[in-house]
């Protein structure tokens, strides 16, 4: 995984699984280009697991099955993005 400030881990409490839901925030990220890749981890060692690469879900922001090619999913950042939303 990216170093921080470019990786977070988010562990939901009950009430956000119950809610299907969670926020997140990256802070100090500068402007550029980027993207959004998401996955839930099964085996809790917090890493993407080669092995596992088609049994951990994975999903980016502005598209559910990722392709693999990285224009799909590029967006630029040049001011605070709001209303990121990843779903599985």
């Amino acid at each position: 995984m990216p170093p921080e400030p470019y990786t977070q881990v988010i562990e939901l409490s009950a009430e956000q699984r119950k809610a299907g839901r969670a926020e997140f925030l990256f802070k100090g990220i500068p402007r550029g280009t980027y993207g959004v890749v998401a996955f839930r981890e099964s085996k809790k060692n917090l890493k993407k697991d080669r092995s596992q690469y088609f049994r951990e879900p994975v999903s980016t922001y502005k598209m559910i099955a990722f392709s693999g090619n990285w224009s799909d999913i590029k967006f630029e950042v040049n001011r605070d993005v709001r209303g990121i939303e990843i779903r599985f």
